[in-house]
Order: C-alpha cells, then sequence, then structure tokens
C-alpha cells in the first residue's frame, strides 16, 4: 500500500513538472525515488554506490549508465 502511495506521487510530481515516459532514464529515476524514499537509512549517505547499483540490478544494466540516463533526463526536464 505504501509503495502504491510513493509511486503515485512520484508520477504526479513527474507530470507536473513535464517529464515524459518516453525520456531516458524515466523509469530508473522513477524506481530509484520509490527504493529512496522507502529505504531512506539504508540509501541516505551512499546514493551513487547503493541505490545506483540497486537500479542498474532492477534493469539489468551498469551503474554509470544509471546515472547517465538520470542526468540526461533531469537537465532534459530543465531545459
Amino acid at each position: 500500500m505504501y509503495e502504491g502511495k510513493i509511486l503515485e506521487e512520484i508520477i504526479r510530481l513527474f507530470q507536473e513538472i513535464k517529464l515524459r515516459k518516453s525520456q531516458k532514464g524515466y523509469y530508473f529515476l522513477c524506481y530509484g525515488l520509490q527504493q529512496y524514499y522507502q529505504y531512506e537509512e539504508k540509501f541516505r549517505h551512499q546514493i551513487y554506490h547503493l541505490l545506483f547499483q540497486e537500479i542498474a540490478e532492477k534493469f539489468n544494466t551498469n551503474r554509470s549508465c544509471v546515472e547517465r540516463n538520470i542526468r540526461y533526463v533531469l537537465e532534459a526536464t530543465w531545459t
């Protein structure tokens, strides 16, 4: 139940800032934020090493790909 509410809030926020699902990194960012909010203590001080690695494992890719695509989607949204 808690997980669903977090995901709904994240999607609402993404829609509000005009983040599109078609952008590279959208699903990485969505999953990463969801995990961070659920397990904040676990990831608080090790975003890159733990959270990005977990996202990479979930999507069967590597940590640098996750970081690059998250940076891309954030830069594309803010510009």
